[in-house]
């Protein structure tokens, strides 16, 4: 997880729902998806569905020998 985000945590207040939508605008590295679900989940939740706008897919880094 980048540190930028480091000891943040998503809290959910009132009564949880057996089913959630969680909406998301870009996924990189996908850190905050995973911990907003897991927090609906431990909260109760039995079924999260994850829309995003857009997913960066990251190339491997490729090393060129001179």
């Amino acid at each position: 997880m980048q540190e930028r985000f480091k000891g943040r945590r998503f809290e959910i207040l009132g009564t949880t729902p057996p089913r959630a939508v969680l909406v998301d605008d870009v996924i990189t590295t996908g850190a905050t998806v995973r911990a907003a679900v897991g927090a609906l989940r431990e909260a109760g939740c039995e079924v999260v569905a994850v829309i995003a706008l857009a997913v960066v897919i990251r190339q491997p880094a490729v090393s060129i020998a001179p």
